[in-house]
Protein backbone atom coordinates (compact mmCIF):
# COMPACT_ATOMS: atom_id res chain seq x y z
CA UNK A 1 0.00 0.00 0.00
CA UNK A 2 1.36 3.70 -0.92
CA UNK A 3 2.06 6.82 1.31
CA UNK A 4 -0.89 8.70 1.84
CA UNK A 5 -0.84 12.01 0.11
CA UNK A 6 -0.64 15.14 2.06
CA UNK A 7 -1.04 18.16 0.09
CA UNK A 8 -0.17 21.93 0.99
CA UNK A 9 -1.16 24.78 -1.43
CA UNK A 10 0.78 27.75 -1.12
CA UNK A 11 -1.37 30.17 -2.91
CA UNK A 12 -0.64 33.84 -3.78
CA UNK A 13 -3.58 36.03 -1.92
CA UNK A 14 -6.80 35.65 0.40
CA UNK A 15 -9.10 35.39 -3.73
CA UNK A 16 -6.72 32.21 -4.05
CA UNK A 17 -6.81 30.85 -1.12
CA UNK A 18 -11.08 30.91 -1.20
CA UNK A 19 -10.84 29.57 -4.82
CA UNK A 20 -9.22 26.60 -3.84
CA UNK A 21 -11.03 25.73 -1.07
CA UNK A 22 -13.93 26.01 -3.25
CA UNK A 23 -12.48 23.41 -5.72
CA UNK A 24 -11.49 21.52 -2.95
CA UNK A 25 -15.43 21.34 -1.59
CA UNK A 26 -16.02 20.78 -5.57
CA UNK A 27 -14.23 17.94 -5.43
CA UNK A 28 -12.17 18.87 -8.51
CA UNK A 29 -8.90 19.36 -7.07
CA UNK A 30 -7.03 17.25 -4.18
CA UNK A 31 -7.92 18.32 -0.53
CA UNK A 32 -4.61 19.60 1.69
CA UNK A 33 -4.30 22.57 3.84
CA UNK A 34 -4.14 26.16 2.38
CA UNK A 35 -1.44 28.90 3.17
CA UNK A 36 -1.08 32.61 1.93
CA UNK A 37 2.20 33.09 0.75
CA UNK A 38 4.06 34.63 -2.24
CA UNK A 39 6.29 32.01 -3.64
CA UNK A 40 7.19 34.76 -6.26
CA UNK A 41 7.87 37.45 -3.88
CA UNK A 42 8.64 35.87 -0.47
CA UNK A 43 11.62 33.65 0.73
CA UNK A 44 9.70 30.26 2.13
CA UNK A 45 11.41 31.10 6.09
CA UNK A 46 13.54 27.22 7.01
CA UNK A 47 11.16 27.12 9.94
CA UNK A 48 8.20 26.83 8.19
CA UNK A 49 9.94 23.60 6.60
CA UNK A 50 10.02 21.78 9.77
CA UNK A 51 6.40 21.89 10.33
CA UNK A 52 5.34 20.02 7.36
CA UNK A 53 4.53 16.19 7.86
CA UNK A 54 7.15 14.52 5.82
CA UNK A 55 5.97 13.34 2.76
CA UNK A 56 4.32 16.35 2.04
CA UNK A 57 3.30 17.26 -1.45
CA UNK A 58 4.21 21.35 -2.12
CA UNK A 59 1.30 23.02 -4.11
CA UNK A 60 2.71 26.41 -5.30
CA UNK A 61 0.03 28.44 -6.76
CA UNK A 62 1.89 31.81 -8.54
CA UNK A 63 1.09 34.31 -11.14
CA UNK A 64 3.22 34.91 -14.24
CA UNK A 65 2.85 38.74 -14.35
CA UNK A 66 5.88 40.12 -13.06
CA UNK A 67 9.53 39.62 -14.17
CA UNK A 68 11.32 37.94 -11.10
CA UNK A 69 11.47 34.48 -10.91
CA UNK A 70 14.63 34.41 -8.71
CA UNK A 71 13.12 33.95 -5.20
CA UNK A 72 11.04 31.86 -7.00
CA UNK A 73 13.63 29.53 -7.80
CA UNK A 74 15.74 29.99 -4.56
CA UNK A 75 12.40 28.42 -2.85
CA UNK A 76 12.03 25.33 -4.87
CA UNK A 77 15.89 25.11 -4.04
CA UNK A 78 15.06 25.24 -0.61
CA UNK A 79 12.31 22.60 -0.73
CA UNK A 80 14.13 20.01 -2.81
CA UNK A 81 16.71 19.95 0.03
CA UNK A 82 14.18 18.88 2.30
CA UNK A 83 13.19 15.64 1.10
CA UNK A 84 12.31 14.24 4.19
CA UNK A 85 9.31 16.49 4.55
CA UNK A 86 8.65 17.54 0.72
CA UNK A 87 7.65 14.65 -1.25
CA UNK A 88 6.93 16.62 -4.65
CA UNK A 89 6.75 20.05 -5.06
CA UNK A 90 4.31 21.05 -7.88
CA UNK A 91 4.42 24.31 -10.07
CA UNK A 92 1.04 26.05 -11.02
CA UNK A 93 1.48 28.88 -12.81
CA UNK A 94 -1.55 31.23 -13.06
CA UNK A 95 -1.18 32.88 -16.22
CA UNK A 96 -1.26 36.33 -16.43
CA UNK A 97 -2.86 35.99 -13.38
CA UNK A 98 -6.42 34.76 -11.21
CA UNK A 99 -8.61 36.77 -13.35
CA UNK A 100 -7.10 35.36 -16.91
CA UNK A 101 -7.63 32.13 -15.61
CA UNK A 102 -11.15 32.26 -14.54
CA UNK A 103 -12.04 34.19 -17.69
CA UNK A 104 -10.68 31.24 -19.68
CA UNK A 105 -12.32 28.64 -17.64
CA UNK A 106 -16.21 30.49 -17.70
CA UNK A 107 -15.74 31.42 -20.82
CA UNK A 108 -15.73 35.03 -19.94
CA UNK A 109 -14.95 38.11 -21.67
CA UNK A 110 -15.54 40.27 -18.78
CA UNK A 111 -14.68 39.01 -14.94
CA UNK A 112 -17.32 41.43 -13.56
CA UNK A 113 -20.10 39.39 -14.86
CA UNK A 114 -19.08 36.79 -12.75
CA UNK A 115 -20.42 38.25 -9.54
CA UNK A 116 -21.98 41.95 -11.19
CA UNK A 117 -19.37 43.65 -9.54
CA UNK A 118 -19.42 47.23 -10.57
CA UNK A 119 -15.07 47.24 -11.59
CA UNK A 120 -12.61 45.26 -11.94
CA UNK A 121 -11.29 46.35 -8.60
CA UNK A 122 -14.30 45.60 -6.60
CA UNK A 123 -13.82 41.79 -8.48
CA UNK A 124 -11.99 40.65 -5.81
CA UNK A 125 -13.83 42.25 -2.91
CA UNK A 126 -17.15 40.33 -4.06
CA UNK A 127 -14.77 36.92 -4.79
CA UNK A 128 -13.97 37.22 -1.03
CA UNK A 129 -17.77 38.16 -0.10
CA UNK A 130 -18.85 35.29 -1.87
CA UNK A 131 -20.99 32.86 0.07
CA UNK A 132 -21.63 29.74 -2.56
CA UNK A 133 -18.43 30.53 -5.01
CA UNK A 134 -18.95 26.90 -6.47
CA UNK A 135 -22.14 27.51 -7.77
CA UNK A 136 -21.65 30.92 -8.54
CA UNK A 137 -18.54 29.30 -11.30
CA UNK A 138 -21.02 26.61 -12.17
CA UNK A 139 -23.02 29.32 -13.47
CA UNK A 140 -20.71 30.37 -15.48
CA UNK A 141 -19.90 27.18 -17.01
CA UNK A 142 -16.67 26.68 -15.11
CA UNK A 143 -14.17 24.23 -16.73
CA UNK A 144 -11.63 22.64 -14.79
CA UNK A 145 -10.01 21.22 -17.37
CA UNK A 146 -9.64 24.89 -19.16
CA UNK A 147 -8.49 26.06 -15.60
CA UNK A 148 -4.76 26.15 -14.81
CA UNK A 149 -4.14 24.83 -18.21
CA UNK A 150 -2.16 27.48 -19.65
CA UNK A 151 1.48 26.77 -20.79
CA UNK A 152 3.55 30.31 -18.95
CA UNK A 153 5.56 32.16 -21.43
CA UNK A 154 8.24 34.26 -21.20
CA UNK A 155 11.11 33.70 -18.26
CA UNK A 156 8.50 31.61 -16.87
CA UNK A 157 8.33 29.04 -19.80
CA UNK A 158 10.81 27.14 -17.81
CA UNK A 159 7.75 26.48 -14.86
CA UNK A 160 5.72 23.29 -16.30
CA UNK A 161 2.41 23.59 -15.39
CA UNK A 162 1.63 20.75 -12.84
CA UNK A 163 -2.43 21.31 -12.47
CA UNK A 164 -2.93 17.99 -13.49
CA UNK A 165 -1.47 16.26 -10.61
CA UNK A 166 -3.78 17.60 -8.19
CA UNK A 167 -6.98 17.56 -10.63
CA UNK A 168 -9.32 14.61 -9.63
CA UNK A 169 -10.86 12.62 -12.63
CA UNK A 170 -14.08 13.95 -13.01
CA UNK A 171 -16.78 11.52 -14.78
CA UNK A 172 -18.64 13.19 -17.41
CA UNK A 173 -22.13 13.71 -15.57
CA UNK A 174 -22.00 16.04 -13.06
Amino acid sequence: MGHRRIFRYLVEGKCEKILVESLQKMEYIEPGAIEIFNVVGHCLPQRKLYSLQPNTIIVMIFDTDTTQIDILKDNISLLKAHRKRVRQILCIPQVQNLEEELKRSCSLTDLRNLFGSKSEKDFKRDLIKCSNLGQALRNHSFSIEAFWSSKPTGIFCQFQNESSIIKKRMGKTK
